[in-house]
């Protein structure tokens, strides 16, 4: 069943609100990350967080 011009259109509104409300969470969980006490070594801490920051 095809979708109406309506339709598709709500569905790109709701597409780009998920969007941003999923880097939101993205992003709190990189500070929740970053404010927890380290318990790797510095240089894999360091490229967890970075791995962590450039897939979210």
């Amino acid at each position: 069943m095809e979708l109406t011009e309506e339709q598709k259109e709500f569905n790109r509104e709701v597409s780009h609100i998920r969007v941003r409300v999923e880097h939101a969470i993205g992003s709190a969980k990189f500070m929740r990350i970053v404010k927890e006490e380290c318990r790797l070594r510095t240089n894999k801490f360091v490229k967890y967080i970075y791995d962590t920051y450039c897939f979210t």
